[in-house]
């Protein structure tokens, strides 16, 4: 996995994975980001540029 401790980014729903798109989260500021996720050697999540 690769984390980026220092980006911040904002809870919107519309990208949140679940179907689910109510959080009471929504517009909270919070720090560190997931950049890379692998699962037995292969990438399951890559965060789009």
């Amino acid at each position: 996995m690769r984390f980026d401790a220092n980006e911040y980014w904002k809870i919107c729903p519309d990208a949140l994975k679940s179907q689910g798109k109510n959080t009471p989260f929504t517009g909270l500021e919070l720090a560190g980001k997931v950049k890379l996720t692998f699962v037995h050697g292969q990438i399951v999540y890559q965060q789009k540029t």
